[in-house]
């Protein structure tokens, strides 16, 4: 991910506030602290690995929240997909839990 994209989200979640309307009516504005988690995190995770491609064009990936689904179509070709998925993996400062 580029710095420009990491620096604009950066400067998008700062000093958020968010309120709450009920049957009540509103709530005041308070300061977000921390990400729900699914929304916003799935949403980091997935762009953050977009440029993430099957080495081998009959290879597909399956990308939902934070988790990857590599489909090969012939076994021998499952180890380079591994390989290639860690080597993308350690140059982005990844780990991976297969």
């Amino acid at each position: 991910m580029s710095s420009k994209i990491i620096n604009w989200l950066a400067n998008y979640l700062s000093d958020r506030k968010q309120s709450v309307t009920s049957l009540k009516g509103l709530s005041i504005n308070q300061s977000i602290i921390q990400g729900s988690g699914i929304g916003l995190g799935t949403c980091c995770f997935l762009a953050y690995i977009a440029d993430l491609r099957p080495k081998h064009t009959d290879t597909v990936y399956c990308k939902f929240a934070d988790d990857l689904t590599a489909l090969v179509r012939e076994d021998s070709r499952a180890t380079e997909e591994i390989i290639h998925i860690h080597e993308w993996a350690r140059i982005n400062k990844l780990t991976i839990n297969i």
